[in-house]
């Protein structure tokens, strides 16, 4: 099979068909489709909140997927899964299986964390780290960006407290983007200025949507904000030589990704030469299990995917 490393994944056979399923997969609950920031390189700013079904035999999805598909690492998000009624309902399914799951990641906007009540019950919830997305060290170019109130840094550290009294991580993500964070100089002016904040970085390239999967703006602007291969690792070489390099384990990271620590945090990023995705499905290869608002237990972010719901429970 093309560009598959098969001694990380197994032979599994759903339906009629054989797959490579990977060893170590990741189950991607996509809690809703609406959001509340309106970020625009995504197309959840165009989506509304529904009614979901992702509730509908949850603890039978989430037994296959950890059973069977080998999950040992599930990320909420959305949309801005914050904002979903099921949210703490799924945590408390997860619960159930903080035994065999060895991570258990929020990606969030932040909004809803200014209430630090909310926090308070994320905290106490199975997570094991809040990963927010702010892209500027600079929250009124982050507010203008993303459409919302940036938490600052203040507000970050208090959050940061609350989650390590629960033994929990906090984490922020950037989009590598033009005009935004699209140098190395830029990327540890940001690094820095979060410093003693959060507990990790994870820095990705901005992705191309290509326009007859989206609508034509939100193409357009991540075509226009891409920065080339060069620009990305300029970037990678500034950071890594800032600090100190960090082996990943390879059990939940691939060789493309890179990681040092530097002031403190550790910085992950995603090397440029697989920024393309790979064609998985071409090659029968699941590495990642989506569990989809419609309630699909499947292996793409569409619904025309595998249901592997209905083919592993008979």
């Amino acid at each position: 099979m093309n560009n598959i490393d098969a001694s990380k994944y197994e032979d599994i056979k759903i339906g009629d068909t054989n797959f490579l399923i990977g060893k170590s997969t990741r189950l991607h609950i996509k809690m809703t489709d609406a959001c509340n920031g309106q970020c625009p390189f995504c197309v959840a700013r165009l989506g509304k909140l529904r009614e979901e079904h992702i509730i509908e035999n949850l603890h039978q999805k989430i037994d296959i997927a950890v059973n069977k598909l080998n999950v040992k690492n599930v990320v909420l998000l959305g949309g801005e899964p914050t904002i979903s009624k099921n949210l703490f309902p799924i945590l408390n399914e997860l619960r159930n299986y903080t035994n065999k799951l060895q991570e258990i990641t929020i990606i969030t906007n932040g909004v809803m964390l200014h209430d630090i009540s909310f926090v308070q019950k994320l905290a106490e919830s199975p997570i094991t780290a809040v990963n927010i997305s702010i892209h500027h060290f600079d929250t009124k170019v982050n507010d203008d960006l993303m459409r919302i109130k940036t938490l600052s840094r203040e507000e970050l550290k208090q959050i940061r407290d609350i989650l390590h009294k629960n033994g929990k991580q906090l984490w922020l993500s950037v989009v590598l983007m033009k005009e935004v964070i699209d140098s190395g100089e830029k990327a540890l002016e940001y690094i820095k200025y979060y410093a003693g904040v959060v507990d990790q970085i994870r820095m990705f390239p901005i992705s191309y949507t290509k326009e007859h999967e989206t609508v034509a703006d939100v193409a357009n602007f991540t075509k226009s904000h891409l920065l080339s291969d060069a620009q990305l690792n300029a970037i990678i070489e500034k950071v890594e030589k800032s600090g100190n390099r960090i082996e990943l384990d390879p059990k939940q990271f691939s060789s493309a990704y890179t990681s040092t620590r530097v002031y403190g945090q550790q910085v992950i990023m995603k090397k440029t030469e697989i920024h393309k995705d790979s064609d998985d499905e071409k090659n029968h290869a699941i590495y990642s299990i989506k569990l989809l608002p419609s309630g699909k237990l499947t292996n793409t972010y569409h619904d025309r995917g595998l249901d592997l719901f209905d083919l592993l429970s008979k």
